[in-house]
């Protein structure tokens, strides 16, 4: 701790960071203890509850001082309590564009080695750095963050500028946070399914590509099942063997769609089709293919199919190497690589009854990195 003077002033910005604009937009507490009295202030007891400030041990005094010495600040000596100059600040329409989403930062980051570091793409006005609340590394960072700047042109600025790196060992990876709101909002509907029993592999909880990772809105599919013919190909039986890229993922599938209506959809490569993971009332499923020029061609259908409201992609990265694990199939050898279990079967063919746990994954709090 340096002089008195600049202990004051660290307490002064700390109290100043507290009331800010940016702040109170999202502390929900301090802001309803605020809201909640009529001349919108705190009591400096209250205050002094505040993790940082306990670290300053500061006093009541301390904080009226302070806050007698800011432009922003006003304190009542007689009641001990501390409020803004100016109202309570309204909402601002653009935050979420003006923010970013961070992560592989280091685990000794902190408020001002973030704000450091992003300093030179715009105006940072708030940066959130989560800590673990439980458990044997309570406290510890999660080493990510996210960083508000004053307008979403400096985001923007910041998102391209980082780019170029990201591929790096180490190297920080950032994002827009509508995009990580997105990803976030897809993975969990994703293992929603899987809880649910419609898909039969588990995402893993970390690696997931940006790229890799897509799912539409749930929308009624058009397909009439009245309009379609039963299937010619049965599903293969033998020894799974790994294909690259031969995975073609479904969403936005109706509740009506059965598997003979997506055999007859992909009619032109039904014969190339070697199994369709779907189970009925599902909104999604996973088609494999023979070949990569088969999976391809189905996207292509799929796109000139007018009335069809599904979307399809090819899974790639972890979600495909994912899928193929819960197969019991490695990918990490050459292509037609054979289980290392070679009595591993397919997932279709009855298994032993075990109980299968339904429901949501509400217990497992795990935060979603979209990293290599």
């Amino acid at each position: 701790m340096g002089s008195p003077e600049e202990r004051e002033e660290e307490i002064r910005l700390q109290l100043e960071f507290y009331f800010s604009d940016a702040n109170l937009r999202k502390d929900r507490f301090l802001r309803s203890v605020l809201e909640e009295e009529e001349d919108t202030r705190i009591s400096a007891e209250k205050l002094l509850t505040f993790r940082k400030l306990q670290e300053l041990n500061a006093t009541e005094k301390d904080l009226l001082a302070a806050a007698k010495k800011s432009n922003v600040l006003q304190a009542d000596e007689n009641s001990f309590r501390i409020g803004r100059v100016d109202g309570l600040p309204p909402p601002k329409p653009d935050e979420v564009a003006c923010t970013i989403y961070v992560e592989r930062l280091s685990l000794d980051a902190s408020v001002d080695s973030v704000k450091t570091l992003f300093s030179q793409y715009g105006n940072v006005i708030h940066v959130s750095l989560p800590r673990r609340h439980e458990g044997v590394k309570k406290g510890e960072l999660y080493g990510f963050a996210f960083v508000e700047f004053d307008k979403s042109a400096q985001a923007d600025a910041a998102v391209k500028g980082l780019a170029p790196n990201i591929e790096s060992d180490g190297a920080v990876r950032c994002m827009h946070k509508a995009t990580w709101d997105r990803l976030k909002g897809e993975y969990k509907q994703l293992q929603r399914e899987y809880a649910k029993g419609n898909i039969k592999y588990k995402l893993p909880p970390i690696g997931v590509k940006e790229d890799d990772l897509s799912v539409e809105p749930i929308r009624n599919s058009s397909l009439n099942p009245k309009q379609v013919t039963k299937p010619t190909v049965r599903p293969d039986k033998g020894n799974l063997q790994w294909k690259p890229n031969v995975l073609v993922s479904l969403s936005n599938i109706g509740p009506k769609v059965t598997k003979t209506i997506l055999r007859n959809l992909f009619k032109e490569e039904e014969k190339n089709i070697a199994y369709v993971d779907f189970k009925k009332g599902s909104s999604t499923a996973v088609i494999r293919f023979n070949g990569a020029t088969s999976a391809t061609k189905a996207l292509s259908i799929l796109g000139r199919e007018k009335n069809c409201e599904m979307k399809g992609q090819l899974l790639k990265g972890d979600l495909e190497t994912g899928y193929w694990a819960g197969l019991g199939v490695s990918t990490c050898g050459e292509e037609g690589a054979l289980p290392s279990d070679t009595k591993t079967k397919e997932v279709n063919e009855a298994p032993p009854q075990k109980k299968r746990r339904t429901g949501s994954l509400k217990s497992k709090k795990t935060h979603i990195t979209f990293d290599d």
